[in-house]
């Protein structure tokens, strides 16, 4: 089962926060074979089981989003309760399409849904809760 874990904010999603992840032993860097090229996954490594992992670090880029839906000359310091509500609707926004993909698996043939499971960052259960 892969564990795609959806960050509490945009800075939890960003290459820096992997590596910083990697760096302290936390995560450790996997590949899984797919057509066309091998897709980098994380496994956690003090974990008595596998358990693998995705980060989308692609929501990191959402953060430049958010910051142009402020509005032109605003900046997140001058803002930054509207900013964590639209980061946090970037972020619903993101879960919403990624569910959709995953429940949509059937269709392909593939019932993605034995296979990938969202958590949350901030859950008690989550692999990443507490870095």
């Amino acid at each position: 089962m892969l564990e795609c874990v959806i960050p509490n904010d945009f800075d939890q999603a960003t290459r820096e926060k992997v590596r910083d992840l990697l760096k302290k032993n936390v995560i450790r860097s996997e590949f899984i074979k797919a057509p066309g090229r091998p897709v980098e996954v994380y496994s956690l490594v003090n974990s008595p089981s596998v358990r693998l992992l995705d980060i989308p670090t692609t929501l990191g880029a959402l953060r430049e989003t958010a910051i142009a839906r402020l509005g032109r000359g605003i900046t997140v310091d001058m803002e930054p309760a509207q900013f964590q509500e639209l980061q946090t609707d970037e972020i619903a926004q993101f879960c919403r399409a990624l569910n959709g993909l995953i429940s949509s698996g059937l269709e392909s043939g593939v019932d993605i849904r034995t296979r990938v499971k969202v958590v949350y960052w901030q859950d008690k259960d989550s692999p990443l809760a507490g870095h």
